[in-house]
């Protein structure tokens, strides 16, 4: 049974069929062409004209004919037949040269037939040997072996080059037909393509100015944001760090200002500015959120609250923005209003800003706080009797830093994002916030927040939210000496407690004491990976903008982001091992008598000098000895006069920035559990990163090795 061929093999037998039978047809008129030579020759006649004539035709007409039945037995015909004939004339002739004809045949055997080339010289060498043996002939016959053999094995390589190039050719032959045939198909439906993107091209332009337009409004929108939140961000934190840091002293620690007696009124008054200037700094960093991070990564620390106590209790902090004013102040809560999941302080915030807004737009009449059950939702309303707000940017109010009236003599103040900020914390606890309003009438906002299954109604109260006992949670530390750093993931990681930790020194006994979940250790970017706890805990390593890192930046002792407070500024003074004398350094004289205040508060025992500027502070320095240098970011070439000048002595410094010195896009790195990413991560995909991190050991699907999470 005949084997199927394809593939390459096909046409190299294609090859070897051609050759044969145009080597049969030359045999033929070869084998004529000798007899018709060497018939007038009656000696060469009588020996070999005629027999090797008719045996060289038939052998080639036996070809010819056999190559129609079977191929390969044509050409092994033709291979035996050319040996057998130039064994004969070696038989015949005694011309010595004779037996190397036997290098052609082997070149012309190897190409008809796989090793007839090898066949063809062992055939014609042995014959030679037998010859020369016998007497008959007399070769060259180790000459001949030589001539032999290479002829054979270059014969061989022919061949095999030969026919693998052949088959190269034939295969990418057969490749480019088919790629031939693909791509009149991918052309024809490439034809059918370009029709249907004749059309859309035809719209593409017609919109592409119009897009180029938009997007050069939105490139100019966020560039006017970034700069007012950057504008807005110096001028709110300058006097916001006098007011807390004043207030502060004065409420904590009034024996700074000798044996005054403080009336109780005066206490209450003092009490309610500290109160309210820190509500107002937790709002601006609210602000400061809104513009980093667009609220993306913002998480809540929901607890199951009795709404009743808590909207009490924010009215009763309400009240006070409306005594001395013609309004008056109502409040109509249910007794039976229901439980809520929700952040306890973002509710209050909302509520804050909407009674706020209120008191900023009634000159005269009330203002109502309302509540209500609505099927599935509780309703809480602010009704006004204010102006009121036309339909047709009724539906703008919430949008960021929009103005009713945009006049620069507009009578209310603010920067448009009160609204803005209540209904992103609205709808983060998936509830929604509406606004409705009637010219000259007034305005209604309210907001509706989803009732938690299966909570029962529980009766108001006049009196504060108690505090409910925290249920167990999962414990997270973070290595890192910066209060913001820890409270931004503190804020983010909700679900988590977070304990702060100041140094690595200190992983060790904190693991031992709170088995956390996961170590969050912040380090600066380009931080190397040697100081790593030897600690079983899962360690993650990122890189959040951190004030911290500007104390190895300036080479000082520590700083310090305003606005500050006396409890920061007192643990950095008592962890440099306390001061006999210091000197606060600062362009603003508000800001050197906080300072001394502060130090005066926590520290009595030391003596504090001020200095204005730079040249001040040497000339103090030079004076006498000091132990601490409280030096504000305006006055920092100071540093380098300590460096270079030996007599101004060498006392610790402590940096005052502002807040946002250190605000980089962070990029998270580390070997323990990489966060990488090719373009840089922001501070909310940090933030994300971490958050996924630890949920992922928490579920377990994370394992750590002995030591490290890598």
């Amino acid at each position: 049974m005949a084997t199927e061929i394809s593939g390459p093999e096909v046409s190299i037998q294609d090859v070897r069929s051609q050759l044969a039978q145009q080597l049969a047809l030359t045999l033929i008129v070869a084998g004529l062409a000798w007899i018709s030579l060497t018939w007038p020759n009656p000696a060469i006649q009588a020996a070999l004209s005629v027999p090797l004539g008719l045996a060289v035709i038939a052998i080639g007409w036996g070809a010819r004919a056999l190559h129609r039945h079977h191929a390969p037995s044509a050409r092994r015909l033709l291979a035996f037949g050319l040996s057998l004939g130039l064994l004969a004339a070696m038989t015949q002739w005694p011309m010595d040269w004779l037996p190397f004809l036997g290098i052609a045949l082997a070149f012309v055997s190897g190409l008809l037939v796989t090793g007839g080339g090898i066949a063809a010289t062992a055939l014609t060498l042995s014959w030679a040997v037998v010859l020369d043996a016998a007497g008959i002939r007399t070769y060259a016959v180790l000459e001949l072996g030589l001539a032999l053999a290479f002829a054979a094995v270059l014969a061989w390589q022919t061949a095999r080059t030969v026919y693998t190039a052949h088959g190269w050719v034939w295969s990418s032959q057969q490749r480019a037909d088919q790629l031939l045939r693909e791509a009149r198909d991918y052309q024809a439906e490439l034809a059918r393509v370009l029709k249907s993107l004749d059309s859309s091209n035809q719209i593409l332009r017609r919109t592409q100015n119009d897009l180029i337009a938009a997007r050069k409004q939105a490139e100019s929108a966020e560039s006017a944001k970034s700069q007012f939140v950057a504008n807005i961000s110096h001028e709110l934190t300058t006097p916001l760090n006098l007011i807390v840091g004043f207030s502060e002293v004065m409420h904590l620690t009034p024996e700074v200002y000798g044996d005054a007696v403080w009336p109780p009124t005066l206490r209450r008054d003092v009490y309610q500015i500290y109160r309210s200037s820190r509500h107002l700094l937790g709002l601006i960093d609210d602000v400061f959120d809104l513009s980093r991070f667009d609220m993306v990564g913002f998480a809540l620390n929901r607890e199951l609250t009795p709404l009743g106590p808590l909207l009490h209790d924010t009215a009763e902090f309400a009240r006070d923005l409306f005594q001395g004013r013609p309004v008056r102040f109502d409040v109509e809560i249910p007794n039976d209003l229901p439980a809520v999941d929700i952040d306890r302080t973002r509710i209050r915030q909302v509520l804050l800003n909407l009674l706020n807004n209120a008191r900023h737009f009634t000159v005269s009449g009330s203002v109502r706080l309302v509540a209500e059950v609505r099927g599935a939702e509780v309703v809480v309303g602010v009704q006004d009797t204010g102006p009121g707000i036309p339909n047709e940017k009724l539906a703008r109010v919430f949008e960021e830093f929009y103005q009713v009236d945009p006049s620069l003599r507009r009578q209310h103040g603010g920067a448009g994002l009160g609204l803005s900020i209540s209904k992103r914390f609205v709808e983060a606890h998936h509830g929604r916030i509406w606004a409705e309003s009637t010219l000259g009438q007034g305005t209604l906002f309210a907001f509706a927040l989803p009732i938690a299954e299966h909570a029962p109604a529980v009766a108001a109260t006049f009196r504060p939210v108690e505090p409910t006992l925290p249920e167990t949670r999962p414990c997270v530390l973070v290595v890192d000496p910066d209060p913001r750093v820890v409270g931004l993931l503190r804020h983010h990681l909700g679900q988590y407690e977070v304990i702060q930790l100041r140094s690595v020194s200190e992983i060790v006994e904190a693991v031992a004491l709170h088995q956390p979940r996961a170590v969050v250790h912040n380090v600066r970017p380009d931080a190397p990976d040697h100081d790593r706890p030897g600690v079983r805990t899962p360690v993650i390593r990122c890189s959040l903008p951190s004030q911290s890192w500007l104390a190895r930046d300036f080479d000082v002792a520590a700083c310090l982001a305003k606005p500050v407070t006396a409890e920061a500024v007192m643990d950095e003074v008592r962890r440099l091992g306390g001061a006999r004398h210091a000197l606060v350094v600062a362009q603003d004289r508000g800001f050197c008598q906080l300072i001394e205040r502060m130090l005066a508060a926590g520290v009595p025992e030391c003596d504090v000098s001020r200095a204005y500027d730079v040249e001040e502070a040497r000339q103090t320095l030079r004076a006498g000895r000091i132990d601490v240098i409280l030096l504000d970011d305006g006055s920092l070439d100071l540093l380098g006069d300590l460096r270079r000048e030996a007599e101004l002595g060498h006392p610790a410094v402590i940096v005052l920035v502002e807040a946002d010195w250190a605000e980089t896009d962070a990029i998270p790195r580390g070997r323990e559990v990489a966060l990488e990413h090719p373009d840089g991560l922001s501070s909310v995909q940090t933030l994300r990163c971490v958050e996924a991190a630890i949920e992922a050991l928490g579920a377990g699907r994370y394992v750590p090795d002995e030591a490290t999470v890598s």
